[in-house]
């Protein structure tokens, strides 16, 4: 009774991104005006986070969650209800 062990088989290296590959061209032209180098970079940024798609902002998460205020404020609150409200309120 002999035991077969499956065959290894080298797993190929998978392909490369090509998002960090290098583009072949510039990105983008400027048509008017001579930008600065922060200018370009400030651009280029906001290009990148638009063409990343929906989801991706680092401040997503915050946005899920509703910030309430956990204080009450006391000149809003209305006095003594009656003589029965403590029953309400169980």
């Amino acid at each position: 009774m002999s035991i077969q062990r499956p065959a290894l088989v080298p797993v190929p290296d998978p392909a490369p991104d090509p998002v960090l590959e290098p583009a072949a061209g510039p990105l983008f032209r400027i048509e008017r005006g001579c930008p600065s180098p922060e200018e370009l970079a400030a651009l280029t940024a906001v290009l990148m986070a638009v063409t990343a798609g929906p989801g991706v902002a680092p401040d997503d998460t915050a946005r899920k969650h509703q910030v309430v205020a956990l204080w009450r404020r006391p000149e809003r609150v209305t006095g003594f209800d009656g003589p029965r409200t403590w029953r309400a309120a169980a």
